[in-house]
């Protein structure tokens, strides 16, 4: 029996509840199987509710494990401003390319 189950049970008094029904009037064999179902249900019970629960170590590695995403996410983010930034000045070389092409096109149409 494991020191968490010994917990649970030593928290409800099985055998004061088997002497409680017997003198209820049940069987001794009867009382010792409906507090044993008592048990069995409320460790169960116990169970259900405990397992969604985390340590304090369990929390932190999972905050660190948070934090260690975010801060790739950050990372991420900078390398494509970086690289969004490299081609919106590449997009405007070429149109300043494309402007100077067209100045110089207009005069020498014009000075000629």
């Amino acid at each position: 029996m494991s020191k968490w189950h010994f917990f649970k049970l030593s928290r409800f008094g099985s055998l004061s509840e088997c002497h409680s029904l017997f003198c209820l009037g049940f069987t001794t064999q009867q009382s010792e199987v409906i507090v044993s179902a008592l048990v069995k249900i409320m460790n169960t019970n116990l169970d259900m509710i405990y397992k969604d629960m985390v340590t304090k170590v369990q929390q932190e590695i999972a905050l660190q494990q948070v934090m260690s995403h975010i801060a790739g996410v950050k990372k991420d983010m900078i390398i494509l401003e970086k690289s969004e930034f490299s081609a919106l000045r590449a997009e405007n070389e070429v149109k300043i390319t494309v402007l100077e092409s067209s100045i110089l096109e207009f005069a020498f149409f014009f000075f000629m």
